[in-house]
């Protein structure tokens, strides 16, 4: 049987005790010759260092001898190329071959190159102080191995921005890896550039939002499982870095110290039901390097069976031979929270795992609540665990969606309407940003005036009081009566005055550069809308089959009862260590200063991420649709009346009420987030239309996005409006595609839980 036993682990695991492993490792952060285009990096060379000593450790599949770290004045061509001749060359067909680069880069676009720059003595950037791709792939196709990972973080300035034209790299199987986008440049952050941080972050499978760079919990990553990790990660940090990864390899690049151990996934049941019957079904998969001989739980012997390499493949599981399901009936114990489970390897060893068993109570409308979700203090509301956040619950079952048929006679002139209008309001924008940019020019030439008028009256004011101490000290009297001495106060008035005015004015000018920021902020969120319209006016063929009634069925779900408020969204921040979102146009510290009204200026990127934290997910916009328009279809969330100043947050008319009275017509800004209980929807949700838009997970019909270049994968739904839409934008299904990197100040979101599988 051992026999047998070793033969199965040699056929599997032969490929990668023959397979060698190899790294290039360089970090630049100084560049004495060139520090004026190109300063010095603060952790380039660290990077290179941790992440070599990461290679150079006993669960890398790197021998120490077989990486080689270039650093700073280290990192020269000739040296390069040394390494590929002598150390490289000795590589087989099936090695892998690391690149890892951190420093500067710039792009060449008339040569269509990128060059990798190195420290050289030349006073200007040439070829010979950088190494270019072109050369980089002539060394690579001098080496016999055909894997090669190359990790490259050198978009460090404004020279390396710019697409690039990678080599085809014939022959090779090659994953590459850039640290950022062609016109991001790549940043440093907490002692560690950002690639480098997650990179070694991912290799010790550090979970981030729940997630690892172990993707199949095998205990073994690969190269493409830390380059798709990266792609993943980065983007949700809050920080404007979106790595690129071209091709893939599964050459194993880490082994985790619990490798060795046995992994245990438990499959059913992924829920128990208070109440219900205490006899349950207890199955999942076991994965042991030594084999599994038996599985017992709660000291009761479970059935046990191998996984065949076709069933492996189906239930994307690993295809070897260690691999087995078992299963078994099981009474459970009244509030049970643990099972212990006890696995027994082909050689004898025993080690005991405990599997937490996740519990669901009845919630206000009998339904079964998912973990994590409890009844609140006020009928019909409910507080989800993580984020202490009030929710509601929206019941399944049939309901109808898209604009009702009356409405869809009236489009297309509204939405002539509606831009007629935006044009105007983006006009009159461009017109008061051209005054104040006149003011602000003019502001600048009276401070300039004013300060050379200053500095020499200054000058003349010291010259004065230097020659009146000279003449008080002066001992011939009739010569002190000769000359007259003048008066000094006037001087000193003047140049106090001209100091004041000086400080006014600048105190007003640093008002003006900011009314110039917040126009240019309002024009070019008045300019996506009007960019979105112009598409609708374009399809408008297509418009009532995109929007037509129809009826949808759904499965029940739980919706935030309020958006989310900065108060929330700022836990979230101090939790994980994510960047503030920029201040809204009207205030600053905005987010810590109104900590009951909705986060603005937050990408779907930053709600995404908040979602993987919270344990939450964005509504999908049947699911938003619903909670905000009930079973019943109305045109807004409080029914089919015309919006007005008393039930909604927008650039909407008064009622007739208050337009009679003394109210005063205030500028449309964000609310707090449990204002206007009045016109909350069916289900009890507030501002579901104006305030803020709020993001949602779908992505819009690719038929609304013909005309991006980007296409509708760059792109997310909001709905609901904001305190500047007008009646059109705050119908309950109307939607509004947005860039996923966008962030507006008339932009928040709120998440939703949906029940778990049974």
């Amino acid at each position: 049987m051992k026999f047998w036993w070793f033969l199965l682990v040699f056929f599997f695991m032969a490929p990668l005790w023959g397979e060698k492993h190899w790294a290039l490792v360089m970090g630049v952060s100084e560049y004495p010759a060139l520090e004026k285009d190109f300063p010095k990096l603060q952790y380039a060379a660290t990077d290179a260092y941790y992440i070599s000593q990461m290679l150079s450790s006993p669960h890398c599949r790197f021998a120490s001898e077989n990486v080689f770290l270039l650093m700073n004045d280290q990192a020269q061509k000739s040296k390069i190329k040394k390494i590929f001749r002598e150390s490289f060359s000795q590589s087989s067909s099936e090695d892998l071959v690391f690149i890892f680069f951190s420093g500067h880069g710039f792009n060449r676009k008339k040569e269509n190159e990128f060059f990798f720059l190195l420290p050289g003595d030349k006073g200007k950037v040439r070829k010979q102080t950088a190494l270019g791709l072109k050369e980089l792939e002539g060394l690579i196709q001098l080496i016999p191995a055909k894997k090669i990972f190359l990790c490259l973080d050198a978009r460090r300035s404004a020279h390396a921005l710019g697409s690039i034209s990678w080599p085809t790299f014939p022959g090779k199987e090659v994953c590459l890896l850039e640290s950022s986008q062609m016109q991001e440049i790549a940043k440093e952050r907490a002692g560690r550039g950002f690639l480098a941080h997650f990179f070694l972050s991912g290799l010790r499978a550090i979970p981030y939002f729940g997630k690892t760079a172990d993707e199949n919990n095998d205990g073994l990553i690969t190269v493409s499982e830390i380059s798709h990790y990266l792609t993943w990660a980065m983007p949700f940090s809050g920080v404007h870095q979106h790595p690129v990864r071209r091709g893939k390899l599964d050459s194993v690049v880490f082994a985790l110290p619990f490798y060795d151990r046995p992994h245990i996934q438990v499959i059913t049941p992924k829920t128990v039901k208070v109440g219900q019957p205490e006899k349950v079904r207890i199955a999942g998969f076991i994965r042991d390097t030594k084999g599994v001989k038996s599985v017992e739980v709660e000291k009761i012997k479970a059935r046990l069976g191998q996984i065949s390499k076709n069933n492996a493949s189906q239930w994307k599981l690993l295809p070897w031979p260690n691999t087995f399901w078992f299963s078994i009936q099981l009474n459970l114990t009244p509030r049970q929270r643990f099972i212990e489970i006890k696995v027994t390897n082909g050689q004898g060893e025993k080690r005991t795992i405990e599997h937490t068993i996740l519990y669901r109570f009845k919630g206000w409308h009998q339904e079964w609540m998912p973990p994590g979700m409890k009844k609140g203090q006020e009928y019909g509301v409910y507080e989800w665990e993580k984020d202490r956040q009030e929710m509601v619950y929206v019941a399944g079952g049939n309901y109808i969606r898209g604009a009702p048929s009356q409405q869809l006679q009236q489009i297309r002139q509204q939405i002539a309407q509606l831009r007629e209008y935006m044009e105007k309001y983006q006009k009159l924008l461009r017109d008061d940003r051209h005054l104040r940019e006149l003011l602000v020019a003019a502001l600048e030439q009276s401070n300039q005036a004013v300060n050379r008028i200053g500095t020499k009256l200054g000058n003349v004011y010291r010259k004065i009081e230097l020659l009146d101490k000279v003449n008080r000290g002066d001992k011939n009297k009739e010569r002190d009566k000769e000359i007259p001495k003048p008066s000094t106060l006037v001087e000193s008035q003047q140049i106090s005055q001209i100091r004041e005015y000086f400080a006014e004015s600048q105190v007003l000018l640093q008002q003006c550069y900011e009314e110039v920021r917040d126009s240019a902020t309002k024009r070019y969120e008045i300019s996506e809308s009007l960019y979105y319209l112009t598409m609708l006016s374009r399809l408008q063929q297509n418009i009532e089959e995109l929007w037509k009634p129809r009826v949808i069925q759904g499965q029940g779900f739980y919706i935030d009862r309020y958006e989310m408020s900065n108060k929330k969204y700022l836990d979230f921040c101090h939790a994980t260590s994510r960047p503030y979102p920029p201040d809204p146009w009207w205030q600053s510290d905005y987010i810590w200063d109104s900590p009951e009204h909705p986060v603005v200026n937050v990408s779907w990127e930053d709600a995404f991420a908040y979602c993987l934290w919270s344990g939450k997910t964005l509504p999908r916009t049947a699911q938003w649709e619903k909670a905000a328009r009930g079973t019943l279809g109305f045109f807004f969330p409080w029914g089919n009346q015309a919006p007005v100043r008393s039930l909604v947050n927008a650039d909407v008319p008064p009622s007739p009420e208050e337009f009679s009275s003394d109210m005063v017509m205030a500028t449309p800004l964000p609310m707090k987030v449990q204002t206007l209980p009045g016109s909350a929807s069916p289900y009890g949700c507030y501002h579901m239309a104006g305030n803020v838009w709020e993001w949602c997970s779908d992505s819009p019909s690719i038929s609304l996005m013909l005309l991006s270049a980007r296409g509708p994968s760059h792109y997310r739904i909001s709905k609901g409006g904001s305190f500047s839409s007008g009646e059109y934008m705050l119908s309950t299904w109307f939607e509004h595609p947005f860039p996923t990197h966008s962030r507006r100040s008339d932009l928040g979101f709120r998440c939703v839980v949906n029940f778990p599988e049974e």
